[in-house]
C-alpha cells in the first residue's frame, strides 16, 4: 500500500514541476526542452506554461486516484498497473502534444513579417529554477533512503533481489543499508546544489554538478546490489 501514498507524493511533485517550469528560463534540465522551445524565447515561455497547465490538472489526478487506491484497500497489483500505464500514456500524449504545440507556435512567430529567433540554448542550465529543480531531485533521494529504510518486504520499493524479497530479516538488513547510503547522498547533494542558488555562472560547473549526482546514485545502486546478492 506504501506505493500508492509514493504515486500520490509524485502527484504533487507534478504540480510543483509544473510550477517551475512555468517561471523557469531556458536551461538543460527544467521545462519543456524540444527543438523548437530553443529557438525563440517567447515560444519557451508559452510552451512551458501550457506544460504547467496540463501537470496542475494530472497531477491532482495521479494524487487523489492513489489515495482512493489506498483507502479502499485495492491490491498494488491491479491498481499500480492501471496507475503505472495511465501515467506512461499521459506523459506520452502530453509529450506529443507540447512537440506539436511549441513547433506550431515556431511557425506563427517566423512567419510575421521581418521576424527573427534568437537561440535560447547559449545559456543552458544556469537558471534558478533549474538549481532548485536539483534540490528537489536531492531531497527526493533523502525522502526515498527513509522510505526504504521503513519499507517491508513485497513491497516496489526496496532492493529487490530474489532471496531479500523473500525473508523479511534480509530485507531489513539490506534495504536499511541501501536506505543510509541514499539518505548520506541526497543531503550531500542537497546542500552542494544549495550553493548555486540563485543560478549558476559557468554551465560546465552546473553540468559537472549533474554528472556527479546522477554518477553517484548509480554507483550506490551497483554497490546495493552486490551486497544484496552477498549478504
Amino acid at each position: 500500500m506504501n506505493d500508492y501514498l509514493i504515486m500520490a507524493l509524485v502527484g504533487l511533485l507534478f504540480v510543483v514541476l509544473g510550477y517551475l517550469s512555468a517561471r523557469s528560463k531556458p536551461n538543460a534540465v527544467l521545462g519543456v526542452r524540444l527543438p523548437a522551445t530553443y529557438a525563440d524565447p517567447e515560444v519557451w515561455r508559452k510552451t512551458n506554461q501550457k506544460c504547467a497547465q496540463i501537470m496542475y490538472i494530472l497531477g491532482p489526478v495521479i494524487s487523489v486516484v492513489s489515495l482512493l487506491f489506498y483507502f479502499t484497500g485495492t491490491p498494488p497489483e491491479i491498481g499500480g498497473g492501471y496507475l503505472g500505464f495511465g501515467l506512461l500514456a499521459v506523459v506520452v500524449l502530453m509529450g506529443v502534444y507540447l512537440y506539436f504545440y511549441s513547433k506550431n507556435l515556431l511557425e506563427k512567430v517566423l512567419a510575421q513579417p521581418g521576424a527573427t529567433t534568437v537561440p535560447t540554448n547559449q545559456n543552458a542550465g544556469t537558471s534558478q529554477a533549474a538549481v532548485i529543480l536539483l534540490l528537489i531531485m536531492g531531497i527526493t533521494v533523502v525522502v526515498l533512503g527513509i522510505l526504504m529504510i521503513c519499507s517491508h518486504a513485497g513491497t516496489s520499493l526496496g532492493i529487490r533481489a530474489g532471496h531479500v524479497f523473500r525473508d523479511a530479516a534480509t530485507w531489513h538488513k539490506v534495504n536499511t543499508v541501501g536506505g543510509i547510503g541514499d539518505i548520506i547522498i541526497g543531503a550531500f547533494f542537497t546542500f552542494y546544489f544549495a550553493r548555486f542558488i540563485p543560478g549558476v555562472k559557468n554551465p560546465r560547473t552546473f553540468y559537472r554538478a549533474v554528472f556527479s549526482f546522477v554518477a553517484a546514485i548509480i554507483v550506490w545502486a551497483i554497490v546495493s546490489a552486490i551486497y544484496a546478492y552477498i549478504v
